[in-house]
C-alpha cells in the first residue's frame, strides 16, 4: 500500500549508510553546513550500534574530518582523522591501503597547522601505499599529489611544487577529462605556483578555469566561489587592473 511504501522510504533513509551518502552528496554541492549535520547523526547511530571504536565508523570518521577540514576547523578535524587512523591500523595493520586516504587527510591538516614535516611524512607514507596499490596514475593518486605539492610549497620547492600539481592535473585530465570540478582545485593551486614564479599570465589563466568550474558546479553565487574570486583579484590588482581587481573582491565581499 501507499502508506507502507512510504513509511519504508522514511525508514530507509535514516539508516547510518543513507545519511553519509547524503551528507557526501550535500558536500559534494558545497553545502557544508547540512552536510556536517548527516554525518554527525550518521556517526552518533554508529557508535550507538558498534561502540565507539568499531571499524565500521572509521570511514564516517574520516568524511566528518573532511567537512570540518572544509569548513577550516583543522583543530576538529585532526581529532577525527586520528582516531580513523587509530581503529584502521588496529584493524588492518600499519601498511594497508584502506589507512592511505586518512593518513593524507590527516597529513595535509598538519601541513596547515604549520606541522609541515609531520605532514610531509604522512603525505608520503599514504603516497608510497597508494602508489603500490594502484600503479602512479590512478585518481586517488591526485588529491595526495596536490598535499604533497602543498607541503613543497610550504617548504619554498616551488618548481617542485609545480611538477607535482601538473601530475595531479594529469591523471585528473585523463579520469575525468577537462571540466570536473575536482580539477578546480587543482588549477587553482597551479595558478598559485605560477603566481609564486611571477607568472602572472598562466597564473590568471588557471585561475579563470578554476573559477569557471567552480560556477558551474556551484552556480554563480555560492559561497565555495569566494577563494577563486579573492585570488583572481589579487593578480589582476598585481597586474595593474584595479577596476577589474575591484569588481572581483566586490562579487567575492557579496558571498561571504
Amino acid at each position: 500500500s501507499q502508506a507502507s511504501t512510504t513509511t519504508s522510504v522514511i525508514e530507509e533513509d535514516t539508516t547510518p549508510t543513507a545519511l553519509v551518502n547524503k551528507g557526501i552528496a550535500e558536500q559534494e554541492r558545497g553545502n557544508n553546513n547540512k552536510a556536517k549535520q548527516l554525518i554527525e547523526r550518521a556517526l552518533a547511530l554508529q557508535e550507538k550500534q558498534y561502540g565507539s571504536d568499531h571499524i565500521e565508523i572509521a570511514k564516517t570518521l574520516v568524511h566528518l574530518g573532511d567537512i570540518k577540514k572544509d569548513l577550516g576547523y583543522n583543530n576538529k578535524a585532526k581529532p577525527l582523522y586520528e582516531r580513523a587512523l587509530a581503529l584502521q591500523e588496529k584493524q588492518y595493520g600499519p601498511d594497508h591501503i584502506e589507512l592511505a586516504v586518512t593518513l593524507a587527510a590527516l597529513g595535509e591538516v598538519e601541513r596547515d597547522m604549520f606541522n609541515t614535516n609531520k605532514g610531509k611524512e604522512l603525505i608520503d607514507r599514504a603516497f608510497a601505499l597508494q602508489e603500490q596499490q594502484y600503479g602512479s596514475d590512478h585518481i586517488q593518486l591526485a588529491t595526495t599529489l596536490n598535499y604533497l605539492g602543498n607541503v613543497e610549497r610550504d617548504l619554498n620547492n616551488t618548481d617542485k611544487a609545480k611538477e607535482l600539481y601538473e601530475r595531479a592535473l594529469a591523471i585528473q585530465y585523463k579520469q575525468y577529462g577537462q571540466d570536473h570540478i575536482q580539477l578546480a582545485y587543482t588549477l587553482s593551486n597551479l595558478g598559485t605556483i605560477e603566481r609564486d614564479l611571477d607568472n602572472k599570465n598562466n597564473a590568471k589563466q588557471h585561475y579563470e578555469r578554476a573559477l569557471a568550474l567552480k560556477e558551474k558546479h556551484y552556480g554563480s553565487d555560492h559561497i565555495q566561489l569566494v577563494v577563486s574570486l579573492n585570488r583572481l583579484a589579487n593578480i589582476e590588482s598585481f597586474s595593474g587592473n584595479f577596476n577589474r581587481a575591484n569588481e572581483l573582491y566586490e562579487r567575492a565581499d557579496s558571498l561571504e
